[in-house]
């Protein structure tokens, strides 16, 4: 006699004849209404761009001066920090390679 017989087994599940959402109308949601991000103060309006809010504006240019001097200190500190880091691999290497040409001799 069998303890666990096809009282325990999984019933296959019936085949949909009809979908659900047939007469329903299908959602389309705008992405560039996701993308454009803005901000408005009581003087200054705010745009999210690439991660970072720049002031624009009024006639929808951008306020360039203090926008462009954070990115370029931003990529000066990363250009400075990624020099120092070649400089040390720079110096590693003259090591090894003076500490080579030592134990040759």
């Amino acid at each position: 006699m069998l303890l666990f017989a096809k009282k325990f087994e999984p019933k296959p599940t019936p085949i949909r004849m009809n979908r659900c959402n047939i007469g329903s109308s299908v959602v389309k949601e705008d992405i560039n209404d996701y993308k454009n991000i803005w901000l408005n103060l009581e003087n200054k309006q705010l745009r999210f761009i690439d991660g970072d809010w720049i002031e624009v504006s009024k006639k929808g240019e951008q306020a360039s001066s203090d926008d462009n001097l954070a990115k370029l200190t931003k990529s000066v500190k990363s250009l400075e920090n990624e020099n120092k880091l070649n400089e040390v691999k720079l110096d590693i290497l003259l090591d090894l390679l003076t500490e080579n040409l030592v134990q040759r001799m």
